[in-house]
């Protein structure tokens, strides 16, 4: 069940004419087809084209899932519905439908599933119709027709998609020459890698098809000129075509049909990629000819058919295929089509007056002769062309599927009206009302733009729903990795008891992110499963590549650069993924990458702080100190006002200004914009105290101002760090304060931590409390011996560089200069830095000699 025409073949070579990422079944789980190929060990990407039997088995997967897990029951009857007429008893409204085998019941509500109406072959000559040779259905031949196939010319009468799948199968006989025919000789164009996204252009109020002519033609050219391809442009009239449709008068569309539809379809129908190359090696080996014309004529001949052709050319084959595809609505009794002409004779339904397929109203119910609407008699799919113009792909059909089954359910008052269906910013499901999805999801929009105001939004989610699990799961999150005062647990297990009545995805989530917030063993790899399974959770995806949207006080470890690649797939060109996924470039040094993605995001979303973050990176590490400091204190001062990790952007600009050796302006952006009480908590350790600890090692002039508030503005964050890079920047700080006896507090502390903390914080401490008392030479042995392993701590190559500053520091006041000249010089070969420039060059005019006074 489910497989259907296109879905039923085995041939490898059939493969889905749109790229797997796109071809869920479910509108609310984009990513459904893909998780169950990974699931079944299919290792394809979202971008590939995969063979269409997979496809079939996964909607049969679907429906048997589906049945397993419903409280409503399935049963398949394997006979031919033909006919279904209205009834009424007891005062009930429903229909009695009959069965080819006599067989009868009643219905509530019936849906007209019945796929594509079969081919129109008014082309065919009545010698061809009649010949034996001629193969009305290439799909289902019997034994004879199977024999006729063998020969060494096929003709396939229509040059469209069944065309390239009939040739790819045919052409499997190396001596075997297909010819295919249509009135103009084209053929589908060829998928090809995304180029961009376009926005659909503005839908006029009314429009004529010489307008629409127009105004496509114009898209396509502004997609040519800005992509080098008509692609994007084509594919954002997608979401806009039925809408177009609709407004073309009835002879308009019918203009269109007659003279536009096939040039269309070529456009719009593509082949895989794959199927392409294999299309063009036929044509150019002479194995696949394709003619311009008609068929205007047959003779058979003792082991072949003459065919004769409108431009003149006569062609000998063993077989002719039809491939013409669906046309006008057939419904004659004895063709296959007894339930369409039952309908249509008894005035239960009328046949749209293109004659493509039956008329519904907008919400599918199918009308009858006099206009009125059958009330729960509803038509899907292929069966509605003509009151809609897009109606036989899967992102149709899905959607349809989904809004009928909606109001057949309400309807029955089982669920509320689909109207009521809630998801999140990139179309997962939420179990919520309306309401309440609308502020879960404005905490969303600002946790990823990084924004203040993520926790006001949420509780006024839970107002609006106070047993909303994802509000509550996202509430606890914030508290552990974004430091937020709220109580983890509490909304934990708020969440977790509302799990039994969520969605599977919802459930899974909240039960993986409560793995991480517990610290169960195995939490990680629970977290890249769900990702590989619902790659488009945003919330999931911030926790697993953590930057500065959760406080910047994790570490973006190396395994998560390959789970950002994993993931491209599912998020395409969505502004908030390019950010993230600059970030992780430019930690892995490619600026140039990162550069480019991260301005691309902002071009999309000006307030994108994870695209601020990864561009403050990379103007940092290439030395581009005065383009960097005038670009972030502007977005500061604009887009970036209600940015609730200001206090990181003002430290990113701060580098800068130390950097171009400008010393009084730093501390000037310290008492303006990173002095407490404008950061708190690991921020102001992280941000603040990490500034002033720079300022006393590299030796700044001006009149350092004192740690100690900064330290109390951290509060328990500074007394018993979480993670290992927490702890590094506790220990700077009280090193900053010259306070010998917390930073022995601190190693005890971090003694009794994890590995990570025993191997990397407490030497780190230890360095720095020999730095605080004067034992420079072996402060600087032992921090040059942390050094390698400094991105082991979390954080980013800057973050980590204060390791090096404070070792660089320690070499000058033991009286090793060259030694820290030579570091500072490999410094200056990956980029350009005027304050480590005048230092090695001071140094050097010094002739290196005798110790340094440390600067207090």
């Amino acid at each position: 069940t489910g497989r259907g025409l296109s879905y039923s073949t085995n041939d490898p070579e059939h493969r889905l004419n749109v790229p797997a990422a796109k071809m869920s079944a479910f509108a609310d789980e984009p990513d459904h087809f893909l998780n169950w190929l990974h699931a079944c060990g299919h290792q394809y990407a979202g971008t590939d084209f995969v063979p269409r039997a997979l496809f079939g088995q996964y909607v049969e997967h679907c429906l048997n899932q589906a049945a397993q897990t419903s409280p409503a029951s399935l049963t398949r009857i394997y006979e031919q519905c033909i006919d279904v007429t209205p009834r009424v008893a007891q005062g009930r409204a429903g229909f009695t439908v009959r069965l080819n085998a006599g067989t009868r019941f009643r219905a509530d509500a019936v849906v007209m599933a019945t796929g594509t109406p079969r081919t129109d072959r008014s082309w065919a000559p009545t010698e061809l119709l009649e010949a034996d040779r001629f193969i009305p259905d290439g799909w289902h031949t019997c034994a004879k027709q199977d024999e006729y196939l063998t020969g060494d010319h096929i003709l396939l009468v229509g040059t469209g998609l069944t065309m390239v799948d009939l040739a790819l199968a045919l052409a499997k006989d190396p001596d075997k020459v297909i010819h295919a025919v249509s009135r103009r000789g084209l053929i589908p164009k060829a998928h090809r890698p995304a180029a961009g996204q376009m926005e659909s252009p503005n839908v006029p109020e009314h429009v004529s098809l010489i307008e629409l002519r127009t105004l496509v033609a114009d898209h396509l050219s502004k997609s040519t000129e800005q992509f080098g391809d008509w692609r994007p442009g084509f594919d954002s009239l997608r979401p806009i075509t039925n809408e177009l449709w609709q407004k073309l008068s009835l002879s308009d569309q019918q203009e269109f049909i007659d003279r536009d539809a096939r040039r269309w379809d070529v456009l719009r129908h593509r082949m895989a990629p794959e199927a392409a190359a294999e299309i063009e090696q036929l044509q150019l080996s002479g194995r696949l000819i394709i003619h311009s014309a008609g068929v205007i004529g047959a003779t058979e001949l003792e082991h072949a058919i003459n065919i004769r052709l409108t431009n003149g050319e006569q062609l000998n084959v063993q077989a002719v295929v039809d491939c013409t595809g669906a046309g006008p609505l057939i419904a004659e009794a004895g063709t296959g089509e007894l339930l369409l002409a039952n309908l249509l004779g008894t005035g239960t339904a009328r046949a749209h007056q293109l004659g493509t397929g039956i008329d519904t109203d907008d919400a599918g119910q199918v009308l009858r002769r006099d206009g009125s609407a059958n009330k729960n008699l509803l038509a899907i799919g292929p069966i509605r062309r003509g009151g809609l113009w897009e109606t036989t792909a899967i992102p149709e059909i899905r959607v349809q599927a989904q809004e009928l089954a909606a109001d057949l359910l309400a309807n029955a008052k089982l669920l509320p009206a689909r109207s009521q269906t809630s998801h999140d910013l990139y179309g997962l499901k939420l179990t919520t009302n309306a309401s309440a999805a609308g502020f879960y999801n404005e905490a969303l929009a600002r946790l990823l733009k990084v924004q203040s105001g993520v926790q006001e939004s949420l509780e006024l989610a839970i107002e609006r729903d106070p047993e909303f699990g994802m509000a509550h799961l996202l509430m606890a999150v914030l508290g552990h990795e974004f430091d937020a005062p709220v109580d983890q647990q509490q909304h934990l297990q708020f969440a977790l008891g509302s799990a039994q009545s969520a969605t599977e995805r919802e459930a899974a989530v909240i039960r993986t992110l409560a793995a991480r917030i517990n610290g169960t063993p195995g939490h990680q790899d629970l977290l890249q499963r769900y990702l590989r399974e619902f790659p488009r959770d945003a919330v999931a995806t911030s926790v697993a590549i953590p930057t500065i949207a959760f406080s910047g006080i994790y570490d973006v470890p190396e395994h998560a650069w390959s789970t950002v690649d994993y993931l491209a797939g599912a998020y395409g060109d969505d502004w908030w993924f390019n950010g993230l996924r600059a970030f992780t470039l430019q930690e892995q040094g490619r600026w140039e990458q990162a550069e480019k993605l991260a301005t691309r995001s902002l071009a999309a979303e000006p307030e994108a702080g994870t695209s601020v973050h990864a561009l403050s990176h990379v103007f940092y590490e290439t030395g581009q100190h005065k383009t960097g400091l005038h670009w972030i204190d502007e977005w500061i001062d604009t887009c970036g006002r209600d940015a609730v990790h200001r206090a990181h952007f003002s430290w990113h600009a701060a580098l800068h200004e130390l950097a171009l050796d400008d010393e009084r302006a730093v501390l000037s952006r310290y008492h303006r914009q990173l002095a407490p009480p404008s950061v708190t908590g690991t921020r102001a350790l992280v941000d603040s105290a990490s500034l002033l600890w720079r300022c006393r090692v590299e030796s700044v002039d001006v009149t350092i101002p004192s740690v100690r508030p900064v330290i109390e503005a951290a509060g328990e964050a500074a007394r018993q760090p979480t993670t290992t890079f927490a702890a590094m920047h506790a220990a700077i700080a009280f090193a900053a304060d010259s306070d010998s006896e917390s930073l022995q507090h601190l190693s005890r502390y971090c003694s009794r931590g994890d590995v990570k903390m025993r191997q990397l914080a407490v030497p780190l401490i230890n360095a720095l409390s020999l730095y605080v008392a004067g034992q420079f030479d072996t402060c600087a042995d032992q921090l040059a011996k942390l050094w390698p392993m400094a991105g082991r701590f979390g954080g980013s190559k800057a973050q980590m560089e204060v390791i090096q500053d404070t070792q660089i520091a320690a070499l000058f006041h033991s009286g090793r200069g060259r030694e820290a000249v030579d570091l500072l010089n490999e410094r200056l070969d990956r980029r350009d830095h005027p304050r480590d420039r005048t230092r090695a060059l001071e140094a050097l005019l010094r002739n290196r000699t005798g110790p340094h006074q440390p600067h207090q």
